[in-house]
């Protein structure tokens, strides 16, 4: 008796939690059936194993007895004429007589900054992109030297080693004064450093931030 007082109790307290559990007097003799009854733990756990039935099915019954699964996706979108690669965008400055100055300001006229890479895999990207235009190409990049001879700082990687992939035999500083730096064909897809007042016609790869925003997709199976 004492074992079905606490059965008692409990199921008038699960009622009130849930409102949809059998009545206690069906559920008692459920238990009695299948438990003879043995002892208290052995009915409290099958109380739990039920009562998760019971609720596995009513949300079965609303929402399908498939199993659900949640992919966390990031959705990029960038400008017109801007291309996305990983969480930014980029694009060419068309091929002008421009010093690495003025390159750095065109870039800001068209909503972004003069681009450095910041690993082989997005220099390939860049590279890729600027071989579309022109085969032969000459691009700055916002990496320099000018104020400390032989210390090279690119923008966005301050407070880290800055990424550096030199073309043979360069930088050679010729003539003392190739501060600035561009990655160009005939330097082999890698950097090389050039006056920075050079005015011969060259691109320059520019950046902004994408527009990204992350979302769940429910993929059932």
């Amino acid at each position: 008796m004492a074992t079905i007082s606490v059965v008692n109790t409990y199921i008038l307290r699960r009622r009130k939690a849930y409102n949809f559990l059998p009545r206690p007097s069906l559920f008692i003799r459920i238990i009695q059936i299948l438990a003879k009854p043995s002892s208290e733990r052995v009915i409290m756990y099958f109380f739990k194993v039920f009562g998760f039935v019971t609720i596995t099915s009513a949300i079965n019954a609303q929402f399908g007895s498939g199993t659900c699964h949640s992919r966390l996706t990031l959705e990029c979108s960038c400008p017109p004429q801007w291309q996305w690669w990983g969480k930014d965008c980029y694009r060419l400055t068309p091929v002008i007589a421009q010093a690495w100055d003025q390159a750095k300001s065109a870039c800001q006229n068209m909503g972004g900054k003069m681009a450095a890479p910041r690993s082989h895999e997005e220099m390939n990207f860049m590279t890729d992109m600027a071989r579309k235009v022109d085969s032969n190409f000459f691009a700055w990049i916002a990496c320099t030297d000018k104020e400390v001879e032989g210390t090279w700082e690119c923008d966005g990687q301050e407070d880290i080693e800055p990424f550096l992939e030199w073309d043979d035999g360069q930088p050679d500083d010729k003539n003392n004064n190739q501060d600035c730096c561009q990655i160009a064909a005939t330097f082999n897809d890698k950097m090389d450093d050039d006056d920075c007042d050079n005015m011969s016609p060259r691109l320059a790869f520019c950046i902004r931030r994408a527009a990204c925003t992350y979302g769940l997709i429910q993929l059932r199976q």
